[in-house]
């Protein structure tokens, strides 16, 4: 019995009143809200200041001292003070709560009179039949400072792309449009115009008068080369033009022997300019067809040469008389003396 009593009352300890429990919490709250960057502060029914951290000082500018027992608003841009009076008379009439236990995103005023965004938390309680508020306040100015900054570079970035935007499309705007002229002056060329890959002189594109040249449509040359349709009749002369397009990049005025799908053969004078795309070479072609000139032309030398045979054995003296009526004495008869 004596040892159970010892132990009982060795275990037996004295129990906190309420008042030295709420004096322990009070402490820790205070220790803890000491070392926050946040404002933290009370206020009472009445809207007084009752505790006041370390960091509302550093935040609204006012001493601990300058602080305990003024009213809120003293932080508060005055367009906010009817609001604030309202809502705490609405509360202890009522209990509604519209910001209680809420994070709401609002502005608070400095010592000095600067207006900063902050972002306030309120909670309530009782003690007895007091109500008591406590608030946790962040000054968001260098968040807000961010925050505007990006929607800054964001609008300049927007802004850019859509310059750049417009930028593009004009160019592919006037590209098409330097297209459709290429591609009208490409149709419409009296001389036929093809263009080839030089690497292994496939023909890309073919105009009108190239396929009324060569006989063959433009869907049977796409895709394929001269060399496939035996189109240039002297295949030496064909690789001695395309080393020297590979070489020097052009050739000019070189004339060429064709031959047509029907078998025809026609005489040609050719020009090759090279050009870059994407990093790959390509020709393009410009044919004229000489036939007819070089026809011509033999046609008016063997006419000369038999015009000079009839006048070497002429029996006559003949001259030619020009626009002015001048005579030109051109075959004359031998002196017979």
């Amino acid at each position: 019995m004596c040892s159970m009593k010892k132990e009982t009352k060795k275990g037996r300890r004295k129990a906190k009143t309420p008042d030295e429990n709420l004096d322990v919490s009070e402490e820790t709250f205070r220790n803890l809200s000491e070392t926050a960057f946040d404002a933290i502060l009370l206020a009472d029914e009445s809207g007084n200041i009752t505790f006041w951290n370390q960091g509302a000082e550093v935040i609204f500018g006012y001493a601990v001292t300058e602080a305990l027992g003024k009213p809120l608003t003293m932080i508060m841009p005055e367009k906010y003070h009817l609001l604030h009076a309202n809502g705490m008379k609405r509360f202890l009439a009522t209990g509604e709560k519209r910001v209680i236990g809420q994070v709401i995103s609002m502005e608070g005023r400095r010592k000095n009179g600067e207006i900063f965004p902050i972002d306030l938390s309120i909670t309530s309680w009782k003690r007895g039949n007091e109500v008591h508020f406590s608030g946790i306040i962040r000054d968001m100015t260098h968040q807000k400072i961010a925050e505007e900054k990006i929607r800054t570079l964001n609008s300049e970035l927007e802004q850019r792309v859509a310059e750049r935007t417009a930028q593009l499309n004009d160019q592919i705007r006037k590209l098409e449009e330097s297209e459709e002229r290429f591609q009208r002056a490409f149709q419409a060329s009296a001389a036929a115009i093809s263009m080839t890959r030089l690497s292994d002189s496939t023909f890309l594109d073919v105009n009108g008068t190239f396929v009324e040249m060569t006989g063959y449509s433009r869907q049977e040359l796409i895709g394929h080369t001269s060399g496939e349709y035996g189109l240039i009749v002297d295949i030496a002369k064909r690789n001695e033009v395309l080393a020297m397009v590979r070489e020097q990049g052009a050739a000019k005025s070189i004339e060429l022997t064709v031959r047509t799908k029907s078998g025809e053969l026609k005489e040609v004078l050719a020009s090759i300019e090279t050009f870059m795309l994407k990093g790959e070479k390509y020709a393009i072609n410009f044919v004229i067809d000489i036939t007819d000139r070089l026809k011509m032309e033999r046609a008016l030398r063997s006419s000369e040469a038999r015009f000079t045979q009839l006048m070497d054995v002429a029996p006559v003296s003949i001259t030619l008389s020009n626009a002015e009526g001048r005579n030109h004495l051109i075959h004359a008869l031998p002196d017979a003396t």
